[in-house]
């Protein structure tokens, strides 16, 4: 019987161990989640994450229903080269004015991250939300969001239980631009301030200074804020978060649209916004693509831009992306 049983220890803890080898061996060859690293200094080396940590609220207040409201300071700095004798180097609107976020406590643990949508501008193309305040939620607004995802009455509303980050779109530049264009054809002249990234980047850092604790995370756009949740927002979530976080991106009606007709210079209408070549030289977007991206032919700054979601789910091992 002794031996038995000591036969019986000597198997147990033959299995014990074979498991654990092939528990290990199993870990062994397991993608880790999230963002692979060779992907996110890709992204670092192009400057996606350079605004991150470097702008804080100047104020918040209690806007009512529920919302508070996160100003922050234009950070004007002196530069002869602008007209006033001033540049703004902190997030604005693309007038140049005050640029804010808005947030509403729900689920610690799960948040909804909302990028406003609302038209585009470039040369020649004066379509785009100009101010933050004309989008902001709370008491005695026009505020749409009252319905859909931000209605916390409706029960068949999958985010009624969310903490909820919402950032107004007035950048013009589909939250992804990084550059100053003198235009004096501008509804309010000389200068666009096209600081998308800056603005959707100091609006990640409010998310994770109040959500700290969020482990399920969509990412969620329509029109012109489909377009932003479709190109950087999800890398800066990610950088933001963590890998471990569950991370889900929806892009209602954001598509990146390739600018339609060629430019003068290749016998095209001298119309500037048809031109090919606007877009992308006054919002600046495609210097933050990762090289490897470029070099496989994935993202084009004169195309469908994509390429970049692709790209995207081919280094995040766990992110999940949805259009409509």
């Amino acid at each position: 019987m002794q031996i038995l049983r000591n036969r019986s220890h000597i198997l147990t803890a033959l299995i014990l161990s074979l498991g654990t080898l092939l528990l290990l061996s199993g870990n062994a060859h397991a993608v880790p989640p999230g963002l692979n690293a060779t992907a996110a200094q890709e992204l670092r080396d192009a400057g996606v994450d350079k605004y991150l940590g470097q702008f804080t609220p100047s104020s918040s207040i209690d806007v009512g229903d529920g919302w508070t409201g996160h100003l922050f300071d234009p950070n004007y700095t002196p530069d002869a080269s602008y007209p006033d004798g001033i540049r703004p180097d902190g997030p604005v609107c693309i007038a140049g004015t005050d640029y804010s976020v808005y947030t509403r406590q729900g689920d610690p643990k799960k948040l909804l991250i909302f990028l406003q949508g609302g038209g585009a501008c470039w040369q020649g193309l004066n379509r785009c939300n100009i101010l933050a305040e004309a989008q902001a939620p709370g008491a005695g607004s026009d505020f749409a969001g009252k319905l859909g995802v931000f209605d916390s009455s409706q029960p068949d509303n999958p985010f009624a239980d969310h903490s909820i980050v919402y950032m107004p779109y007035c950048d013009g530049s589909t939250f992804g631009g990084d550059n100053d264009v003198l235009d004096e054809d501008f509804i309010i002249p000389p200068i666009r301030y096209h600081r998308g990234l800056r603005n959707v980047s100091a609006g990640m850092d409010v998310a994770a200074e109040m959500f700290p604790r969020a482990k399920q995370i969509t990412v969620m756009g329509h029109s012109a804020g489909g377009v932003g949740v479709a190109s950087f927002a999800p890398f800066l979530a990610r950088f933001s978060f963590g890998n471990r976080t569950k991370l889900t991106v929806f892009n209602d009606a954001g598509p990146i649209a390739i600018n339609l007709g060629t430019s003068p210079a290749e016998g095209g209408p001298d119309i500037p916004w048809l031109s090919v070549f606007a877009r992308q030289n006054d919002w600046q977007f495609q210097k933050f693509y990762p090289q490897s991206c470029i070099d496989a032919g994935l993202c084009d700054a004169f195309g469908q831009q994509t390429g970049i979601i692709h790209w995207r789910l081919q280094n995040d091992s766990t992110i999940r992306e949805a259009f409509y």
